[in-house]
């Protein structure tokens, strides 16, 4: 057996044990967009950082744009598909498993916001890795999707951080932070 499929049983082998966490973690994959989003507007207001804002925008947008592309070319059938002993607690989604949309929002939500190293940070980080957590626990996912989504998330992280680095976006985003104060 292989180290994903393992984790996967490992995890989702988890459900269906407990009405509570089935609850919890149904309703959390669910709502987490949302949450994310009321977060990253909370970090607006509190820090009045703008680029919080624009950066996740961008590294989420992005994430999307590459989920679309590289479904044209790869698909990957969800685990409560292919393996019959999938505890799977949800509503089918036939949209392929890899990378996880889920994860790519939640650290795409997350990464943008390491420049501020205080618990706000370590909320995100606990809710992103939360949110990746109960992808695998309901069924929808297996580690490898998460992983795959963590990685493509970080990516372009990454690359927005690169970007912004460049003389032109800090006069444009000076601009910005100016005109919303």
């Amino acid at each position: 057996m292989n180290l994903d499929l393992w984790l996967f049983q490992a995890i989702n082998g988890l459900a269906g044990k407990s009405n509570f966490w089935d609850t919890f973690f149904l309703y959390f994959s669910q709502w987490s967009p949302v949450i994310f989003v009321i977060l990253l507007m909370f970090a607006y207001i509190y820090y009045r950082d703008t680029t919080i804002i624009i950066k996740a925008m961008l590294i989420i947008g992005l994430c999307f744009l590459f989920k679309g592309l590289f479904g044209l070319f790869f698909f990957k059938d969800r685990p409560y598909i292919t393996l019959k002993t999938t505890n799977f607690i949800g509503a089918p989604d036939s949209s392929s498993s890899m990378p996880s949309g889920h994860t790519m929002f939640a650290f795409g939500s997350f990464f943008p916001t390491q420049d501020y190293k205080n618990w706000f940070t370590i909320l995100m980080l606990f809710l992103a890795l939360l949110s990746a957590f109960s992808r695998i626990y309901l069924g929808y996912h297996y580690p490898s999707d998460i992983l795959a989504g963590i990685i493509v998330s970080f990516v372009f992280y990454f690359a927005v951080e690169y970007l912004f680095e460049r003389p032109k976006i800090k006069e444009i985003l000076k601009k910005i932070r100016n005109k919303y104060k």
